[in-house]
């Protein structure tokens, strides 16, 4: 695998969903650190976007901030158009963008439920339509999931559901796209700080760096890093997969 730190992405438009915080942010860094430039979308939080976008710019990066309801559909294709206003025809997509939630079945509330689907679920499919419409030949797209989408927990049914559902929508949106050279993976993280798993007590975080085999939890960085190999010129020949980064936790 070629030093990340090597990728050259000069000249690619970028788009990351949900980039104004977690996993999101260190991705939409790790774009435009290698060149790319990058639309860092974001829901309800305009001030961390705009400090994502001030620390690339410092970094000697470029990006632009753009908001949207990802619940709504119509705002889905407006994110496009805006992208496309700023920057141009896109080059790479990562739908990271998600929400938490959920209980064990009996005690489900149609609102998470809804939620979930919403936000974990639709917007991806949503998000992938336009991709496939858009993108130049020879794109990439990653597709952030979760390795609860392959070994759920009780009490993440629902979320861990709509993280499957993502992995299927990636290996389809592989087929779909590959004649025009664009690929499609699923990255599932496993337990990673910063991210939707630091909403967990500091004892389920040290649960989980017990039972990785490298003894600690993973980082935001990690998963970025896996994200800028997957949409390089090196990571081309990975398609249609879910490239599990959990630091062997589910070996």
């Amino acid at each position: 695998m070629a030093e990340s730190s090597e990728i050259n992405l000069s000249g690619k438009k970028a788009l990351v969903t949900g980039a104004s915080g977690g996993i999101g942010k260190h991705i939409a860094i790790a774009l435009a650190k290698r060149g790319a430039q990058v639309v860092v979308h974001y829901g309800g939080n305009a001030e961390a976007a705009e400090e994502v976008q001030q620390e690339i710019e410092k970094q000697g990066g470029e990006a632009i901030c753009v908001q949207a309801d990802l619940t709504q559909a119509d705002q889905i294709e407006k994110l496009y158009d805006d992208a496309e206003d700023a920057v141009g025809t896109l080059d790479i997509v990562i739908n990271n963008a998600g929400v938490p939630g959920g209980s064990l079945l009996t005690d489900l509330d149609l609102e998470t439920v809804d939620s979930l689907i919403d936000v974990n679920f639709r917007a991806v499919a949503l998000s992938l339509q336009q991709a496939g419409k858009r993108l130049n030949d020879g794109g990439a797209i990653v597709n952030i999931s979760s390795m609860l989408g392959t070994r759920p927990l009780p009490g993440t049914s629902v979320y861990s559901a709509t993280k499957a559902a993502v992995d299927v929508l990636s290996k389809m949106a592989a087929r779909e796209f590959g004649e025009r050279q664009i690929s499609v993976n699923s990255l599932s993280p496993g337990a990673t700080l910063p991210g939707m798993f630091g909403r967990g007590t500091a004892e389920k975080q040290q649960a989980f760096a017990d039972a990785t085999p490298l003894k600690r939890l993973g980082k935001a960085e990690d998963i970025a890093e896996m994200a800028v190999f997957l949409v390089s010129e090196p990571g081309r020949w990975i398609n249609g997969s879910v490239v599990t980064a959990d630091g062997g936790y589910s070996v």
